[in-house]
């Protein structure tokens, strides 16, 4: 395969596109686009680079008929300015372009597609190949948005947006907004792949984390594999928020492994429309040798059932700490067992004072971690 190194933008139009080299555009604030009526498949090792440029995969862009986005692994996706290139600048980067994985007709006030690429038979979105392999995007202060659906029919392994190599997204000021949905199984997937997420957005939503799933076999969102540390962090201020929505309660609307939830101040918001479940080695707050050593976020833990189902889970916040039913109540009874505090944290509610002890559906909290 050729790379091709041009010194102004790099557009290309066709139903399913395959690059198999690399793109490089030299001119500052140049773009690439890649926009499929279909899919859009990219090889192993192959890199997108601008200077400061939006980079854009565009699948299914006629609406109708579908169309998935696949990278292989290896690829590195990098929008950041030459000069912030040239310094290593990746969690400090500004002035960075847009990078887009999405699909769909509808755009957003840059042009840039909003919807989801879209598999009929498959993943809807896939990062990497295997978890031997990386894969890295840098945007330098522009906004990520990856947004991948499966309408397979079957459950086998169709998610809407699956991460199968090790990752890296640092957004430096910009956001990061990831959705998954699947009709098949889960909506998003990061199973047995070390993840590095980092955003110095200063205010609003840092990092948003979706998925949403309508089977009855799969989760929300799911982050698992004990032997991969994930980590998602906002520096700057900015928050995080994860969500998993799912139509039954057996596997957890979400489940962690292994994963840190890490922000300087802004809250850390968890979703979940069942059960939220820490499997194990989870950190929220901050943590020692982190992106994020001393936390006042606010966290917010919200689901019908919220637990750890071995080891402990660790807060470590000088921020308040609430576990809430995503409903009136808890659909079943509360054990606090499994979590443990820093002792810095400035309260902890659980429960809804309107509802959660209101004598109607009211479910029972067993406190069985000392919390100081």
């Amino acid at each position: 395969s050729t790379a091709a190194s041009v010194n102004g933008p790099i557009s290309v139009y066709g139903r399913n596109i395959t690059a198999n080299g690399s793109l490089i555009s030299n001119a500052s604030g140049e773009a690439i686009l890649l926009k499929a009526s279909s899919g859009i498949t990219t090889a192993a090792s192959c890199t997108l680079q601008t200077d400061g440029g939006n980079i854009t995969l565009w699948a299914d862009a006629d609406g109708p008929n579908g169309g998935a986005i696949f990278l292989g692994n290896s690829n590195t996706l990098d929008s950041r300015s030459s000069a912030d290139r040239t310094a290593a600048n990746t969690l400090t980067a500004t002035g960075g372009g847009h990078i887009t994985l999405a699909g769909g007709s509808a755009v957003d006030a840059n042009g840039l597609p909003t919807g989801y690429a879209i598999n009929l038979a498959a993943n809807g979105l896939e990062l990497g190949t295997s978890n031997s392999g990386t894969l890295a995007i840098y945007s330098g202060g522009g906004d990520v948005r990856i947004k991948g659906e499966s309408k397979a029919a079957n459950s086998t392994a169709n998610y809407g947006v699956n991460v199968l190599s090790a990752l890296t997204i640092h957004t430096g000021t910009g956001r990061l907004d990831m959705q998954g949905l699947s009709s098949a199984n889960t909506g998003l997937s990061a199973d047995n792949v070390v993840l590095s997420i980092e955003s110095a957005a200063t205010s609003g939503t840092a990092i948003s984390l979706v998925g949403n799933t309508t089977s009855t076999g799969g989760r929300g969102l799911q982050m698992l594999g004990a032997a991969q540390t994930k980590t998602i962090a906002a520096t700057g201020g900015g928050s995080i928020v994860m969500s998993g929505e799912d139509i039954q309660q057996t596997f957890g609307s979400i489940a962690l492994t292994s994963t840190n939830l890490l922000s300087h101040s802004g809250a850390i918001e968890m979703f979940g429309s069942n059960t939220v479940l820490f499997v194990s080695g989870v950190n929220l707050g901050s943590l020692a040798g982190s992106p994020v050593t001393s936390s006042s976020a606010p966290i917010n833990l919200t689901g019908n059932k919220i637990t750890t189902q071995s080891g402990s889970t660790v807060i470590a916040t000088s921020g308040t700490v609430t576990m809430q039913p995503s409903g009136d109540d808890f659909t079943a009874s509360q054990t606090l067992t499994g979590f443990s505090f820093s002792g810095n944290e400035t309260g902890l509610t659980i429960g809804k004072s309107a509802s959660s002890a209101d004598g109607t559906s009211d479910a029972d909290v067993t406190l069985s971690t000392a919390a100081s």
